[in-house]
């Protein structure tokens, strides 16, 4: 039986009261020198239609004022103490090693390695995650519709596990059936048939734990004629639990975020985005033990391409609705320079970090 507590508190946005302080309270944030970072290992891909990719993250951190203090994981995270840093995976992607078969077929190649890996969602709250090339989410893949793919996955955990990619038609070793053993490797085959964005995930038992673990990142199949140029950003909307996961199965998550920690693009906001520029933002929900997530933007309105499968809009809005494992490409100019909150409509996920902020010139 459904929680009705739950139906009412989050699936009809119950949570969504309060909201309005606190973006009020961001808003007035106040820009403050940040010390130096340190540099990222992922290099920026352009996209495979030369899309210009010109969004980054400030380097400068939002102070924190005293009505935040409270605010659980709102304490900053180094990308150093991590190993990746989510202002990198927010504008990167990989395009494999390209060749051609012999029919005259594009082949992209991508290598994919699952390891055990402490991370920090939030400063202070370590989480042993089942990380995919080092990194929670997985790096973005990229193909055209009419390429062939390959994965040349290894699982380098000690336990058995798959990969699954959703959405995509193919019975070729199957993650639920065929696991991969610990330190060994398997190779996933496919066509890249229809374009859209879709997600791989990680396979395993208990099958709670495949999207808690980190085991998931975005494919994009981009389609044959390009869309419109723009800057392109990708988010996964993903979820914590510290404790054990025990049954009965947590009903709510510990720590909320947008690509793995809690206020990143609070304390690291979106800049490189100016008046009337279009920006695209892939987006896919991986947040377990939820029956839905949202994605709300302050200031303007976005057009609304569900699971990316079509060129024209399905509607346009300022907040878009995702079940688990669902995802959208969604379109937006800011007619005015400033600074625009996003976040989950949630009230209880967005104060336990699942917001962020664009500064645009």
């Amino acid at each position: 039986m459904i929680n009705q507590r739950r139906l009412s508190r989050r699936v009809l946005l119950g949570g969504g009261i309060g909201l309005a302080g606190l973006a009020s309270n961001l808003l007035a944030l106040q820009l403050v020198p940040k010390g130096a970072q340190a540099s990222s290992a992922i290099t920026k891909i352009s996209a495979i239609a030369d899309i210009p990719r010109t969004a980054k993250t400030s380097n400068k951190a939002l102070a924190v004022p005293a009505s935040f203090a409270t605010l659980p994981f709102i304490n900053p995270v180094e990308p150093l103490s991590i190993g990746f840093d989510p202002s990198e995976l927010l504008v990167t992607s990989e395009q494999g090693t390209v060749s051609k078969l012999a029919s005259g077929q594009t082949l992209r190649e991508f290598t994919l390695t699952v390891t055990p890996k402490t991370i920090l969602p939030a400063a202070g709250q370590q989480f042993k995650a089942l990380a995919v090339n080092g990194r929670v989410p997985g790096p973005t893949l990229r193909a055209t519709q009419g390429d062939h793919i390959r994965i040349n996955f290894t699982n380098n955990s000690n336990i058995a596990l798959g990969m699954n990619f959703s959405g995509i038609r193919s019975n070729a070793n199957d993650a639920l059936l065929k696991f991969v053993d610990p330190n060994a490797s398997i190779v996933y085959d496919f066509d890249a048939e229809f374009f859209g964005l879709y997600l791989y995930q990680g396979f395993k038992l208990p099958l709670a734990e495949n999207l808690i673990k980190g085991l998931y990142g975005m494919l994009i199949i981009d389609p044959p004629t390009p869309r419109p140029k723009a800057t392109e950003l990708f988010m996964m909307l993903n979820g914590f639990v510290f404790s054990p996961i025990t049954q009965p199965l947590p009903s709510s998550n510990q720590l909320y975020a947008i690509n793995t920690v809690a206020y990143h693009y609070i304390r690291n906001p979106i800049t490189g985005v100016t008046a009337n520029q279009l920006v695209r933002v892939y987006l896919a929900n991986v947040t377990e033990f939820e029956l839905l997530n949202s994605f709300h933007l302050h200031g303007t309105v976005f057009n609304i391409y569900r699971s990316g499968t079509s060129l024209k809009p399905e509607e346009t809005d300022s907040t878009v609705m995702l079940g688990p494992a669902q995802r959208a490409i969604l379109e937006f100019t800011f007619k005015l320079p400033g600074q625009y909150m996003f976040h989950t409509y949630q009230g209880e996920c967005a104060e336990k970090g699942c917001m962020g902020m664009f500064n645009v010139q």
